[in-house]
């Protein structure tokens, strides 16, 4: 059952009964309004209280849900709504209704969001709008500039301060009209659903969002110490347990993104950010894609050359086991200085053949369980390489505690005092935005 018409017309109010599921307690019936006017979510203990105008026991905004999500394995169906607080789960005695309500839900999710952006076709003067955690009243004129961050395909990065609070932070200004004529708006669309509905500690944090008539603001967690790629530039390459310390990071933020079906398809060192203490942030979500299977690929053609797998240059779609394989360059990266296949290659044509058909070649000084371990992340076919779960289980991460991985119990590798002093020597700013070859 699937909606028609355009999606960026306002989708119908909905209403009736379902059963409302409460994990270790009876479920019970719950009347729901979805009311597309106010962009509200409604819940009901009983369809009498909604006539009689009383309060509803549970109310959402849209803006408020993070993602809903369809739960098969429940006989009959079920789908889950998540809110910054709580799970809410539903289910009707049959499943084609249920379906109904995961689709107008999802709809009305989506028009939503199309609606955030909605001025960039029509040039409305819409006053400044909190989008992300509510915050009466945030606008442009709440931040004062402190330095320009850099630019980039997809918008402009300033380093700010809140002039209430004295917090510091990067905002990403995103010219909507120039985007929309371009093509690439739907990308700044995935950055911002994408991060609205994550967490994680190696995932950098949207904190606001808000827009003017003419640009999208993302107000983000502030990384002092810039990125990955200013790392490489001045080690050339890392020794292999600094190396497998940051790689882990970067492991557990693609394995949280898969759980969320969620594939992330631009990884690469310039998208590695450092944190306040120095542990990896995972940035730049413009690419981000959710609900990928081998079946039902990802197909845009994007990325950056030297990091592209086969799969996308043949356009036959990009999945979970894309991203291993991106995992697979960033580590050989981390240990060579260098992008597999394209040593000494400048043309976009001659990285492509490489990529396809070139032999691996590992440095000598390289040992032989990373050859092993980058070797199967980095194979031709997508459906030879391995599970992330069996990345994490390889002999190359023998000794490696994933849960204090996952609890920063250890500091990393490189000390705040040589992270300053790269930055300073490289003066790349804090904030490295995205910056694609092409899409």
């Amino acid at each position: 059952m699937s909606e028609v018409g355009d999606p960026t017309d306002p989708p119908l109010s909905f209403s009736g009964e379902l059963w409302y599921f409460r994990h270790l307690q009876p479920d019970i019936k719950a009347f729901l309004v979805l009311d597309t006017l106010s962009l509200e979510f409604k819940h009901y203990h009983s369809r009498l209280s909604y006539l009689n105008d009383s309060p509803p026991d549970i109310k959402y905004f849209l803006s408020d849900l993070r993602s809903i999500k369809l739960i098969k394995l429940h006989n009959p169906v079920m789908f889950t709504i998540k809110t910054p607080l709580i799970y809410l789960s539903y289910y009707h005695d049959f499943s084609d209704a249920t379906l109904e309500w995961f689709n107008k839900l999802s709809v009305s999710l989506n028009y939503y969001h199309i609606a955030f952006i909605s001025s960039v076709k029509n040039n409305e003067s819409e006053a400044s709008e909190d989008t992300g955690n509510e915050e009466v009243g945030i606008s442009e004129e709440a931040f004062e500039k402190i330095i320009d961050l850099g630019s980039g395909g997809f918008g402009h990065v300033i380093k700010v301060c809140k002039k209430d609070t004295g917090e510091v932070f990067a905002m990403k200004r995103v010219n909507k009209h120039q985007l929309s004529n371009k093509g690439l708006i739907k990308y700044v669309i995935s950055e911002y659903r994408t991060l609205m509905e994550v967490k994680n500690p190696f995932i950098i944090e949207l904190i606001w969002t808000f827009q003017t008539p003419s640009h999208i603001h993302l107000v983000l967690e502030y990384c002092p110490y810039g990125d990955f790629e200013a790392i490489l530039e001045y080690f050339k390459r890392l020794e292999e347990p600094v190396a497998k310390f940051y790689i882990c990071e970067v492991i557990l933020a693609i394995e949280y993104l898969h759980l969320n079906n969620i594939i992330y398809r631009d990884l690469k060192p310039s998208n590695l950010l450092l944190d306040r203490t120095g542990h990896i942030k995972l940035s730049d979500f413009n690419l981000a894609k959710q609900n990928t299977t081998f079946d039902h690929p990802a197909t845009s053609f994007c990325g950056t050359p030297a990091y592209l797998p086969p799969e996308i240059l043949a356009k036959t779609g990009a999945y979970a086991k894309t991203d291993i394989y991106l995992i697979g360059v960033n580590l050989f990266k981390f240990l060579t200085g260098l992008t597999p296949y394209t040593e000494k290659i400048e043309s976009f044509n001659d990285i492509c053949k490489a990529i396809n058909s070139a032999k691996l070649v590992f440095p000598k000084n390289i040992k032989n369980e990373a050859k092993n371990l980058i070797s199967q992340m980095l194979k031709k076919n997508p459906r030879k390489r391995p599970s992330i779960q069996t990345v994490k289980e390889h002999k190359f991460f023998k000794g490696i505690d994933w849960d204090e991985v996952y609890r920063k119990v250890n500091d990393p590798p490189i000390s705040i005092e040589t992270l300053t002093k790269i930055i300073n020597e490289f003066s790349k700013g804090a904030y490295s935005p995205i910056n694609l070859n092409f899409t």
